[in-house]
């Protein structure tokens, strides 16, 4: 009679750590914003050697692409190795061509993650037993030719995926509906996927998971954040981050008032600024680069307060 192998944990999934070096209002009742982010990555870190594996990240490792040196530094002692994409949030104006100019790369740099590619790569992991197809953000996802294969087949990615009971508002297309019926998902045992951050799974075919954020960081986040654990047999399970417990908030009606007020990033807009020269033509692009997506009613403030 053959042994029954027992299946076993061969790789953990996160995405959307936003790391950043003050906390957002609702997590401003914190009294060490650093310690506060080092109990998930902790967590992480003891689950990684409770089941040697290693670890993969779906994106968005910083909040901000210019993080600054004191919050690299940090994250340089504290990060497990992970085998990464980047997300638009790692990147300088959302351009994956740009990506050496970011602090993820002085992570990659640095050897403190390991970048899975700039393009649609496929990475063997022999000793677990994975193929891992990874798609930065920015990246379009191609189905693949199933073949007979001992390895089981991963799509990384960093795209928003929507399901009904994951949703921050239902006026998304249907192409990025998980249940939609994805061409592009076709060949793979399992799509991880980073920047919804509402953590969901859907068991179609392949089985989709969600990673979610990491961490709680405003106050409509409400659920508990989860690594995802991938078994030698193909079965998914979520880890739930229990350390969330320990975390402080701010009054949730203060926090909800200071998260309606502006909140401007210059720093992409005064280095695309810095690129032009005395080439004022191109003034107008560099804004609207910056501000592309931003609510209507702050570019309204920010023309007000130039005209002012």
């Amino acid at each position: 009679m053959r042994k029954k192998v027992e299946s076993k944990v061969i790789a953990l999934f996160v995405a959307d750590l936003h790391l950043s070096l003050t906390p957002l209002p609702y997590r401003s009742n914190e009294p060490d914003w650093f310690a506060a982010m080092q109990r998930p990555i902790d967590e992480l870190c003891r689950l990684q050697a409770k089941h040697e594996c290693p670890i993969f990240c779906a994106g968005d490792i910083f909040d901000k692409w210019s993080a600054p040196a004191e919050i690299i530094n940090w994250a340089m002692t504290y990060l497990p190795y992970m085998h990464c994409i980047p997300g638009q949030h790692d990147l300088p104006e959302h351009d994956l061509g740009q990506i050496e100019r970011s602090a993820y790369w002085t992570l990659v740099k640095a050897g403190v993650i390991n970048h899975l590619g700039s393009k649609s790569t496929s990475t063997c992991f022999d000793k677990y037993g994975i193929m891992v197809h990874s798609y930065p953000y920015g990246v379009k996802v191609s189905p693949r030719h199933k073949l007979k294969s001992e390895w089981i087949h991963v799509a990384l990615i960093h795209q928003y995926n929507w399901i009904a009971s994951a949703a921050y508002c239902n006026e998304v297309p249907p192409e990025q509906h998980v249940d939609f019926g994805r061409k592009e998902f076709e060949g793979y045992d399992l799509v991880v996927s980073g920047d919804n951050h509402i953590p969901f799974e859907f068991a179609g075919t392949p089985h989709f998971v969600n990673c979610g954020g990491f961490m709680i960081r405003k106050s409509n986040d409400g659920w508990m954040p989860k690594i995802w654990m991938l078994y030698s047999d193909g079965r998914v399970e979520s880890h739930k981050i229990v350390c969330t417990i320990l975390d402080k908030y701010l009054n949730t009606e203060d926090a909800k008032k200071m998260e309606k007020q502006p909140n401007f990033d210059l720093t992409s807009l005064i280095d695309g600024l810095g690129k032009l020269g005395t080439d004022l033509i191109n003034v107008q692009q560099a804004f609207l680069r910056t501000f592309r997506g931003e609510p209507s009613r702050r570019m309204k403030m920010l023309l007000k307060a130039m005209e002012e």
